[in-house]
């Protein structure tokens, strides 16, 4: 009965094969699938395909008798090429539920783990949530990719294959990436990867499906028989050959057996060799006095070896005594040997040194195989420079080598003099040359003007124009003058939005660059130096327009940000103002990044290199920061951050337009200023208002006709005074004299250091406005008027 069984099971076997080979003699299909997943499918160092499936495949093809054209390629590109009804089946397919409206699935047909993997440094990675703020490296096209949107993970770097995925993590641009368990090990063991990274997070698990075309039953139902016809055993037989098979122990007797009689023959062995060790100590002993005297000779050779190297040579205990030392002079040594040897570093030596010291023997102890430090001498008078090495040097003493390295660094300081100096004639030759341009322009303009006296609209025309390179010249020794140490800018609350405009639009006038500004409606005001953010906006535009020789675009973006305590910019929590400088210009080298900010450096063939440093240096004293993006052939973005005003509506608002409703009529004016041509003018000027003005040269003066006119019982309203007056009594001492004896005036001070405190903080000093030379009239004016 069982026979028979068995035999009808076999002519059953053997229709279906016929009938499935007779109906699919001539039929052929296509297969796409991932190129680059092993062990299933992968390619070989010649770029065949090999792997799991491309052995079951050719199995199915031999059952079923159907050709079967595998084309494996770039997952992405797969899943393209099947929606495109370029294939008929798909593999190593996860089920998701936006697939099933484009593929039908077979039967799962094994199970896949789908961690994260991520870098040994880094750590709290337990949920998905976790992943936040990290870019997470994924596959194109794959399952994960859902998942991780689902849960907020918006941060993904897509990738043609794992393999890529692998490599770039390698090289450290990513941190994390989700990778299908199978391949990444593969990849992982095949680059040495195993002790960069590890993972501890799975996204679930996926099962591999066979898909076809939506409502393709048909050839559905042909992979799903095809594959029913291989047997586990063979399934089993293609894993092996790819996955390997376990190795399962197994007691060998004929080996315990050995290992007995091992044993007895070792104990045996360990008798002799007792016997045999009597005799070797005796013989060590002989070979331990011949190393001993050895050594000694070794001892002496070394002691004449230090004796010849001209460094000096220091030898401590571990509490900092003074034990030994090498000199090849003794007018090397700070102190006579008697008066140091045997006695602790911070007992003879400056406590500078013996802190050094100190810590070097420390960190020695503590396993460190060589410490280095410098330190500097004043030696009879003299400073000189030193460089040492300390390293142990037998039981609890450790020797520290020192070499004089006063002429070396004298080198390096006058090369590094001579750099600066010719970066400084450069940078000077470039200032006399736009100091000659102005005043050839108000030369001109004035002699010029002196001809056309006739003609009075053109003689106003032409003193306008002078009047404007004054300015112009005014703006460069404000430039000049930023870059000086200690300089504080004048600030007043204002709106920066006219200002970014006006600056760009002048410089960029007449060149190939289209510009583009995107400023916030409700950008919040800002306590600045206009003139000197005026020009730390011109030089980064200049720097653009100089990236873009051939023409290009600059966009500009203005809006409000708030940084948190722990920006990158190290700037306090608070309300911000932002302005980005972009170009797509040819971009700047990653090393050379960080020293763009740098004094002197410069990769113009004509640049001095100080540009950049002026606007960081502005921007810092405006308690805000400038930071820089870049990428060869990408472009640049500048980004600028100034502490914005809150509450700016309750502000005083600084606007050169406002109207001025006072007069000076009938008011008494001191001007004090050691320059008789300034002096005059400001006479000249005051007077038509109805002002009686007062001239001195300097402040004794001024004191006495204030005690004059006090004593006839006639008042001074104002004094105008000149900050710093040579060989006299400048302003800020006069008015603070003036304050001390009672009087009651309104001063203004006045001064060619735009930088100077006391123009940064003029009330502290006991004026009521400012002036920075060289001004027009017309403001000296209105600032009297203000004061009224």
């Amino acid at each position: 009965m069982r026979s028979t069984i068995i035999a009808k099971k076999l002519l059953l076997l053997i229709i279906l094969l016929f009938t499935i080979s007779f109906v699919y003699a001539e039929k052929k299909i296509t297969v796409v699938t991932d190129d680059n997943y092993p062990p299933y499918i992968f390619r070989d160092k010649d770029g065949n395909l090999q792997g799991i499936l491309v052995d079951q495949w050719d199995l199915w093809s031999s059952r079923t008798g159907v050709k079967v054209y595998l084309k494996g390629m770039d997952w992405a590109k797969a899943l393209a090429a099947m929606k495109k009804g370029e294939a008929d089946v798909i593999d190593t397919l996860f089920w998701t539920e936006e697939r099933t409206n484009y593929f039908d699935y077979g039967n799962p047909y094994a199970t896949i783990e789908v961690p994260v993997f991520f870098e040994q440094s880094v750590s709290g990675i337990v949920s998905i949530s976790s992943l936040a703020g990290y870019v997470v490296g994924v596959k194109e096209g794959d399952a994960c990719i859902d998942t991780l949107k689902k849960n907020g993970i918006l941060s993904l770097k897509e990738y043609p294959n794992y393999e890529s995925i692998i490599l770039d993590a390698a090289k450290g641009n990513i941190y994390v990436f989700c990778i299908d368990k199978p391949p990444a090990l593969y990849y992982i063991h095949k680059y040495h990867l195993e002790e960069k990274f590890k993972y501890a997070l799975s996204l679930g698990g996926g099962q591999f499906h066979r898909a076809v075309q939506k409502g393709d039953r048909a050839t559905l139902e042909l992979v799903e028989k095809g594959f029913a016809l291989i047997s586990d055993n063979e399934y089993k037989a293609i894993d092996s050959r790819w996955l390997g098979e376990d190795i399962q122990p197994r007691i060998n007797y004929k080996f315990v057996a050995y290992i007995v009689i091992t044993s007895i023959a070792v104990a045996a062995f360990f008798v002799l060799i007792a016997l045999y060790l009597n005799y070797k100590v005796r013989e060590r002993t002989k070979e331990l006095e011949d190393a001993i005297i050895k050594l000694r000779e070794s001892e002496v050779k070394t002691k004449a070896l230090f004796e010849v190297i001209p460094d000096l040579l220091f030898v401590f205990d571990e509490k900092g005594t003074f034990v030994d030392y090498r000199a090849n002079s003794l007018d090397r040594l700070y102190l006579p040997p008697e008066e140091f040897l045997g006695k602790r570093v911070d007992e003879v030596m400056p406590s500078n040194i013996a802190d050094i010291t100190f810590k070097a023997i420390d960190e020695l102890k503590k396993g460190t195989s060589l410490y280095s430090y410098d330190y500097e001498l004043n030696m009879d008078g003299t400073v000189l420079f030193f460089d040492a090495r300390m390293v142990p040097f037998g039981e609890g003493k450790f020797v520290s080598i020192v070499r004089d390295i006063s002429e070396k660094k004298k080198r390096e300081e006058e090369e590094t003099r001579r750099h600066k100096l010719e970066s400084l004639g450069i940078f000077a030759g470039g200032i006399a040359h736009d100091f000659n341009n102005i005043l050839t322009a108000i030369v001109g303009g004035i002699s010029l003007a002196r001809i056309k006296l006739d003609d009075k609209d053109k003689a106003l025309r032409l003193l306008e124009e002078s009047e404007k390179a004054a300015i112009r010249a005014r703006k460069l020794t404000e430039q000049l003058l930023a870059f000086a140490k200690g300089g504080k800018p004048v600030k007043h609350i204002s709106s920066i939005s006219d200002l970014i405009a006006e600056t760009a639009n002048f410089i960029l006038s007449g060149s190939r660059v289209m510009l583009s500004i995107k400023i916030a409606e409700d950008l919040k005001f800002v306590d600045i130096d206009r003139g000197q953010i005026e020009q730390v906006i011109q030089n980064i535009i200049l720097n653009a327009v100089q990236a873009m020789p051939y023409g290009g675009k600059i966009e500009i973006k203005a809006d409000n940000i708030y940084l948190n305590g722990n920006n990158p910019f190290l700037l306090p929590e608070g309300s911000y103002v932002y302005i980005a400088v972009a170009d797509n210009g040819e971009g700047i080298e990653q090393k050379n990044l960080p020293k763009i900010f740098d004094p002197y450096f410069t990769t113009k063939v004509d640049g001095n290199g100080l540009g950049l440093t002026i606007c960081h240096t502005i921007i810092k004293r405006h308690g805000g920061a400038i930071d820089v993006k870049s990428q060869v052939g990408g472009g640049t973005t500048f980004t600028i951050f100034l502490p914005a005003c809150e509450n700016a509506d309750d502000l005083k608002v600084f606007n050169e337009s406002t109207p001025i409703q006072g007069s000076l009529q009938g008011k008494v004016v001191l001007v004090i200023d050691d320059e008789p041509q300034l002096r005059f003018i400001m006479k000249e000027a005051l007077s038509p208002e109805g002002a009686q003005v007062i001239l001195t040269p300097e402040g004794h003066e001024a004191m006495d006709i204030f005690e004059e006119r006090v004593a006839r019982g006639e008042k001074v309203d104002f004094v105008v005074a000149d900050l710093t007056i040579p060989g006299g009594m400048g302003g800020m001492e006069a008015v603070r004299l003036l304050r001390e004896a009672g009087f009651s005036f309104k001063s203004i001070v006045v001064s060619g250091y735009s930088n100077d405190p006391v123009i940064a903080d003029f009330k502290s000093y006991g004026f009521d406005g400012y002036l920075v030379k060289p001004f027009g009239m017309d403001l000296l004016i209105k600032t009297l008027k203000s004061l009224v």
